[in-house]
């Protein structure tokens, strides 16, 4: 894998910052919860102190000691105005969207009967007021009053109940000859006789429905008690019975004998008429806006009080936007509250759950819901206490939506600012790796340029300045360079200090060699003597030839350029070579260009009678020698040619080199590798560049010169 894939698989681990500030946003939404809670709890306990009158909380002490059942209980909501008798349930819908809160239902079980109550008290005084009934009857027989009917008893009707704290009890019967107002009567009873006085303060009106009937009625708040029951008396003319639906009671079947009775006996109301509180009300306005919503209920967690925080209803623009909604369900598929949270129903007159029973026992809590609309909410719940003990207790609801707002925020901001950290320093990481890796590959095309193509060492190495350990590593293949240069110095000027000190011992032991041919020999002593003289003619040729490489040497550095025809003496040394190669066959291609070159001609002599004496040791008698002289673009090319044998493949990059030779030694002729050195000497000289290969038809081999038409000896 390279480098740059390297550095940027490693740096994916940065993808642990947004994983840690997503844990740490995590943890401060945790901490923002609980202080919540903890705030709370701290205001649910002073709110539940300061309710110092907990008389509010029920209606008599018998209810403390003896509360009957809860659904014997009628609830009344408190309305905001006066309703309108007609029968109808429009205005209650509108007052109970405007109230937040939802009928009331008191129901047997089979549905008969339902009633929703509610009290308009006046602003001034308390007892001012009415007590309003909306009752929901399913009857599929609607028994009218007949026309001067004198019965009590004689038609479907609705008896209310009564009694008020000092223990007096009333009775209420309404019924009606067609559809419209009702009538109501107050039941007495007189020497066992029933009797009903009109009353014209309670009046109603008879709706017929789909299923049965709608009944509204209204009655003056001053003749209302503490305890209240509502029936529906279903007249069964056939047999002059009643069926008695009762609210919170099993329908019960009498007769008027027994109806008399009850009606005569009239027995207290089991069920107590339970009304919010407007006292209440006020003293907890003032919290309305710490909290969402606030509830105190009594004992058995009827709604005695109620507030809510007022909310824009109208979110900004940012909140409305997809952005938003994005980071939103973002924040909620990554950190959101995965918790299995009880689900929170909305309070309608009632709030009995089990935080409820629990703190009715005495101890606080608190407890987290999910709503229908996926929203969190945290409800705290904290015991109002008087002497008897718990009568009630304060519930503070909150939902999450400020500490999800500002957790969804910090939260967003922390991941843009980590992505983008991230983001930068990938691209950051990527492009310091790509740099090393510049730098690692330029030092590498550096060190595989050291040698060139012929195998020789180039004359420069660029040092960096870089104070790192690729630098280091540069200079350090710089002295290695500089080591090498010196040494292939050392060995190229080795041949002229060899030859300048071989050259007298070996012509003093020519010169005794041949004192010592003239004296009278044996025949064994001759032999040696014959191998002593071979050996110093190697000597010598050796070192002649060591000679005349360090003479072109010589020359190419005392060298004074000059303007010549290379054309010419191309032209003119291959007409001489017939003459001197009189066995060869030589074919001349010469350009008919001038080809004027700046340099020694000397030299281009010197080359081309190395490489015509190579080409014709390579080639026996009747084979042909070419000789071509061509124009480039920028460049002359020479190339001399022979038929013969092909050059061996592992040697190809080594002739140039001294003392290398492939040639076989034949006829005593000495051939120590010195020609082919001294042409890449000469070619060197004029900046151009020999190669040697074989022919395209592999009948002999090709040797190759590029020689520069402008170079550094021309002058302009």
């Amino acid at each position: 894998m390279r480098l740059p894939l390297q550095l940027l698989f490693i740096s994916l681990f940065m993808l642990a910052l947004p994983w840690a500030g997503c844990q740490y946003v995590k943890e401060l939404e945790s901490a923002l919860r609980k202080g919540q809670e903890n705030t709370l709890l701290a205001s649910a306990q002073v709110l539940a102190q300061s309710l110092d009158e907990v008389e509010q909380f029920y209606p008599t002490t018998a209810y403390i000691n003896q509360a009957p059942p809860a659904d014997r209980q009628l609830y009344a909501h408190q309305l905001a105005r006066p309703m309108i008798v007609d029968g109808y349930a429009d205005d209650w819908v509108q007052e109970q969207q405007q109230m937040n809160w939802w009928p009331a239902k008191s129901t047997v079980g089979q549905v008969q009967l339902s009633a929703s109550i509610g009290i308009y008290q006046s602003q001034q005084q308390q007892s001012a007021g009415s007590l309003y009934f909306h009752l929901n009857i399913k009857d599929s027989q609607l028994h009218y009053r007949p026309y001067q009917e004198q019965r009590v008893i004689a038609a479907d009707s609705v008896l209310i109940e009564l009694q008020h704290p000092w223990g007096t009890r009333s009775a209420y019967l309404l019924d009606t000859s067609a559809p419209g107002l009702l009538r109501a009567k107050e039941i007495t009873h007189q020497f066992g006789k029933l009797k009903w006085v009109m009353r014209d303060d309670i009046y109603g009106y008879w709706q017929e429905s789909a299923k049965g009937v709608a009944i509204e009625l209204q009655m003056p708040l001053s003749i209302v008690g503490h305890r209240v029951a509502v029936s529906y008396l279903d007249y069964q003319p056939a047999t002059d019975q009643v069926v008695m639906y009762k609210v919170g009671h099993s329908p019960q079947l009498l007769t008027m004998a027994e109806l008399n009775q009850h009606l005569q006996l009239l027995p207290p109301p089991e069920g107590y008429l339970i009304r919010s509180k407007r006292q209440l009300a006020a003293q907890i306005a003032s919290y309305a806006n710490n909290v969402d919503e606030l509830l105190v209920v009594d004992r058995q967690g009827w709604l005695l009080a109620r507030t809510y925080r007022f909310q824009d209803a109208e979110p900004d623009e940012f909140e409305e936007s997809f952005s938003y909604g994005f980071w939103r369900w973002l924040y909620r598929l990554l950190l959101g509250d995965k918790r299995q949270l009880a689900t929170f129903s909305e309070v309608e007159n009632r709030f009995y759950n089990e935080q409820v029973q629990a703190v009715l026992k005495g101890e606080a809590n608190a407890q987290w819901y999910r709503s229908s609309s996926d929203k969190t909410k945290v409800a705290v719940a904290y015991p109002v206490k008087n002497e008897v003990g718990v009568v009630g207790a304060v519930v503070l609801i909150n939902s999450s939506d400020e500490i999800l707002s500002l957790t969804n925020s910090a939260w967003r901001e922390l991941l843009q600012i980590t992505l983008l950290v991230v983001t930068v320093c990938v691209f950051a990481l990527f492009g310091y790796a790509s740099w090393l890796s510049f730098r690692i590959k330029r030092l590498s095309g550096l060190a595989e340029q050291v040698l060139s193509k012929e195998g020789q060492l180039i004359s420069y190495f660029p040092v960096s300045g870089a104070q790192d350990e690729i630098g280091d590593l540069n200079r350090s293949f710089s002295v290695l360079h500089s080591r090498l240069m010196e040494y292939t110095h050392y060995l190229k000027g080795l041949s002229s200090k060899l030859a300048h000190e071989l050259r007298t011992p070996l012509a003093v032991i020519k010169s005794s060699l041949d004192n010592m041919a003239l004296e009278p020999l044996p025949d064994t002593v001759k032999t040696y003597q014959s191998r002593a003289i071979e050996g110093v003619d190697r000597l010598r040729y050796l070192i002649e030839a060591m000679s005349e490489a360090n003479r072109v040497e010589q020359s190419i550095a005392s060298a004074e350029p000059e303007l010549f025809s290379l054309k010419s003496v191309v032209e003119g040394m291959g007409q001489a070579y017939q003459s001197v190669y009189p066995n060869k066959e030589f074919k001349l291609e010469i350009t008919d260009n001038s080809c004027q070159l700046w340099g020694e001609p000397e030299l281009i002599s010197q080359m081309l009678d190395k490489l015509v004496s190579n080409a014709a040791d390579f080639t026996t008698d009747g084979q042909q020698i070419a000789i071509e002289l061509a124009v480039l673009e920028n460049d002359y090319l020479l190339a001399v040619s022979n038929e013969g044998p092909l050059l061996p493949e592992t040697m190809r990059h080594q002739l140039f080199d001294s003392l290398v030779s492939v040639r076989k030694e034949a006829n005593n002729k000495q051939h120590l590798g010195f020609g082919l050195y001294i042409v890449k000497l000469i070619v060197d000289f004029y900046e151009g560049e020999v190669t040697a290969d074989n022919l395209d038809d592999l009948s002999g081999v090709i040797f190759t010169i590029t020689l520069p038409k402008v170079n550094s000896l021309t002058i302009t």
